[in-house]
């Protein structure tokens, strides 16, 4: 199953995710970011000052599926090139998704939520290089163990 292009990138970018979330979250908790992204997506629907756990559901799913679609995008992108380097082609991946995502979709003025700390910025930076490096480290993986089973 995994090996389609597709739910491979899916899962990638799930366990990608889950690397941020536990970073980010941390990040969140000694009060350095002022909002974890999840706040920013769920606000594309609910207000921000929704209910806790309707509005933390919907943010944690909004979160997990645009993961998951940022990883078949980056299976994709790879399967173009060579596959050396995959957890720095990973690391620039997540810095191209940082600007992207935090300087662009999150100015939209459909996202509701604008409160950001000052170092907010560049945490989260460092929270998508994770998201990067996560991808790259579980393409990395699962290539291993495809190619160790194929010639099994």
């Amino acid at each position: 199953m995994l090996q389609d292009k597709t739910i491979r990138g899916a899962v990638c970018g799930i366990f990608g995710n889950l690397l941020k979330n536990i970073v980010e979250f941390l990040f969140w908790d000694v009060h350095w970011l002022k909002h974890p992204l999840s706040h920013f997506a769920a606000s594309i629907f609910v207000e921000p000052n929704h209910d806790m756990f309707f509005g933390s559901g919907l943010g944690f799913l909004m979160d997990y599926l645009y993961g998951a679609f940022l990883g078949v995008v980056f299976i994709f992108l790879i399967s173009r090139v060579e596959e050396q380097y995959i957890q720095i082609k990973g690391l620039l991946y997540g810095s191209f998704v940082w600007f992207f995502s935090y300087s662009g979709i999150r100015a939209l003025p459909v996202v509701k939520l604008r409160g950001a700390g000052e170092i907010d910025a560049f945490l989260e930076f460092l929270v998508h290089l994770v998201f990067g490096l996560g991808i790259g480290l579980t393409i990395q993986i699962l290539n291993r163990y495809y190619r160790r089973s194929a010639t099994s």
